[in-house]
């Protein structure tokens, strides 16, 4: 679970920055299987100049499985959730230099994954996101390598479109994330991408966590249904989430 410093930093932002999660030693395998898999997956992937995502990387590589279901990332995301969780989402993000300049303004783009009116619930005192994900970063510090967040838009009532409108720039924080970070947040929070101008790839792993009845918000993120019978009983709950709930790729029963 989360310390109270960083519950009350959460409930009061919509984020956490927790410092080295990962040791330099994980970074680098990670990044080994980020590296292979974007010549060889068969997974679904988005391809864009200067970005590519990877989808599937715990299919891909079952260590990935398995970091994502460690109590330390685990624990965490479910202390957001409010409860049990599924996986609803692994990737790889690779962001490649770009030669154009430009203002960090002109190239965000904010978003969000639930509006917080059906996506989030007040408990015990405590903010839950029933859509929590988490930014793990594999690459050095460098120049616009963290992620851009709007402290307290988890809350906002309004949609992207409307904020955007009404934006100033004193309503952004640059998180300034190091090799082995995590950044936790809810799907609820406004948060952005930095425009890609630095010097070398910017590697990150997003895992996210879902309440174990909800749909994935993407068939790219859909668990293979052959996946199924290679899996623990552990790793099959965690995967598929409750069993009254079927994936669009398995067949009835």
């Amino acid at each position: 679970m989360l310390t109270k410093s960083e519950r009350v930093h959460f409930d009061l932002n919509g984020f956490v920055l927790l410092k080295k999660v990962l040791s330099e030693e994980e970074c680098r395998w990670i990044a080994q299987v980020a590296a292979a898999m974007k010549q060889t997956s068969i997974y679904p992937r988005y391809d864009s100049p200067n970005q590519t995502v990877l989808f599937g990387p715990a299919w891909y590589d079952r260590r990935i499985l398995s970091l994502a279901m460690e109590p330390r990332l685990r624990a965490k995301a479910e202390d957001i959730v409010g409860g049990s969780s599924r996986l609803e989402e692994s990737s790889f993000l690779i962001y490649s230099p770009q030669d154009a300049q430009g203002s960090a303004s002109e190239s965000r783009r904010w978003h969000r994954g639930l509006r917080p009116d059906f996506g989030s619930f007040e408990f015990g005192a405590h903010y839950h996101c029933l859509f929590s994900k988490m930014i793990l970063y594999l690459s050095p510090r460098g120049s616009m390598t963290g992620t851009w967040v709007v402290p307290g838009s988890h809350k906002l009532q309004i949609s992207v479109p409307e904020f955007e409108r009404a934006f100033h720039e004193d309503m952004a924080r640059y998180v300034d994330a190091e090799l082995g970070d995590m950044l936790l947040f809810g799907e609820t929070l406004i948060h952005s991408s930095p425009p890609p101008l630095q010097t070398k790839e910017r590697l990150l792993l997003v895992i996210a966590y879902s309440a174990p009845f909800m749909q994935t918000w993407s068939a790219d993120t859909d668990p293979p249904a052959t996946l199924r019978d290679s899996l623990s009983d552990d790793e099959r709950e965690f995967v598929f989430g409750e069993a009254r709930y079927k994936f669009r790729d398995q067949p009835e029963g």
